[in-house]
C-alpha cells in the first residue's frame, strides 16, 4: 500500500472528519489530487463542502535532497465558516496527519507540520513527508523488540506515536570470541507529538521504563542487553530521536551474573 492511500483511508476512517465534511458517494468528502464536480452525482442531495483536499508534490531546495510535499486543503465554499469551525477543523486535521506512523512493507512514514494558511474560502495545512527505511532483519530482530518494549512501556490509552530507528549496526569487538558473536547498535526513538510538554513526559517514561528493565527479550529468548539511554530534553522529534539508546545483541544471558546498565544521561540539546 503506497503512501497515498495510507493518508486517504486515516482520513476516511476518521470519525472526527466524517463530521467534520460533506459525504460523496456514501465516505466523508476527502480527495487526493482531483475534487468531483459540484454538481456530480455522488453528493447526491447534500451541499459538497466542506470537503478535504490533499495533493502530495516534490519538491528540490538548493543542493539538498528531493522533498516530498504535502497539502491538505480543507474547502468551505462561498459561505466560509466561524473562527471556532476552523480553529476545531485544523487541530483535527494536524492531529490525524502530524501525529501519527504510517508504514508500508518497506518503509516508514511520518509527517511534519511545516505551517498554515488561511482565507475565507479555505484552509490549507502544510507537511513535509518523512521517509524512514524498515531495517531487513531475520528473526529474532533486536529493533522490533525494543519498538515492541517502548509501546508496552506507554499506557495505551495515550496512544502515543512512536518510532525505533536504527542508526547503525556494527560487530561489538568488546566481547570475547569465545563469548560467541555479538553485535553493537543505536536506535534512536522518535516520539511525534507537536504538544512539547506530552511529548517530553511520554521520553521520561520511555527513560525510567527501560532503564528499570535493563534488558529486552528478543523472539528467541535471547537479550538485548541496553548499555546507554540518553535523553533529549529539547529536540525534534521528527528528524532526532528523542531517546538514543547504545545496546549489544547474541551474548547468552548469565543468570548468576546481572546485568548492568552503563550509562544514563538527560541533555538540554
Amino acid at each position: 500500500m503506497r503512501i497515498k492511500e495510507l493518508l486517504l483511508t486515516s482520513l476516511e476512517e476518521s470519525q472526527e472528519i466524517a463530521s467534520l465534511t460533506a459525504v460523496y458517494e456514501g465516505k466523508p468528502a476527502v480527495f487526493f489530487g482531483y475534487v468531483p464536480e459540484d454538481e456530480g452525482e455522488g453528493w447526491g442531495e447534500t451541499r459538497p463542502y466542506p470537503r478535504i483536499l490533499c495533493t502530495v508534490r516534490k519538491c528540490a531546495f538548493g543542493r539538498k535532497r528531493e522533498q516530498i510535499m504535502l497539502t491538505a486543503e480543507i474547502q468551505w465554499g462561498g459561505e466560509g465558516a466561524g473562527v471556532q469551525e476552523r480553529e476545531q477543523a485544523g487541530e483535527i486535521i494536524s492531529r490525524l496527519l502530524g501525529e501519527k506512523v504510517f508504514q508500508t512493507d518497506v518503509n516508514v512514514y511520518c509527517l511534519e507540520y511545516t505551517g498554515d494558511q488561511k482565507n475565507n474560502l479555505m484552509n490549507a495545512y502544510y507537511f513535509q513527508v518523512l521517509e524512514y527505511p524498515l531495517p531487513a532483519f531475520a528473526e529474532p530482530d533486536p529493533i522490533k523488540a525494543l519498538q515492541t518494549a517502548a509501546e508496552e512501556i506507554l499506557p495505551k490509552e495515550e496512544n502515543v506515536p512512536l518510532l525505533c530507528r536504527l542508526r547503525w549496526m556494527r560487530d561489538d569487538f568488546s566481547t570475547s570470541v569465545a563469548a560467541g558473536k555479538t553485535m553493537k547498535f543505536r536506535v534512536d526513538i522518535h516520539l511525534f507529538l507537536r504538544d512539547q510538554e506530552k511529548c517530553l513526559q511520554a521520553a521520561s517514561s520511555l527513560l525510567y521504563g527501560l532503564t528499570e528493565k535493563e534488558e529486552i527479550d528478543l523472539a528467541d529468548g535471547s537479550p538485548v542487553h541496553l548499555r546507554k539511554i540518553r535523553l533529549t530534553a529539547d529536540g525534534d522529534g521528527w528528524r532526532k530521536g528523542r531517546l538514543k539508546i547504545i545496546g549489544t545483541y547474541g551474548l547468552a544471558r548469565k543468570p548468576e551474573k546481572g546485568h548492568s546498565l552503563t550509562g544514563v544521561k538527560i541533555t538540554e540539546k
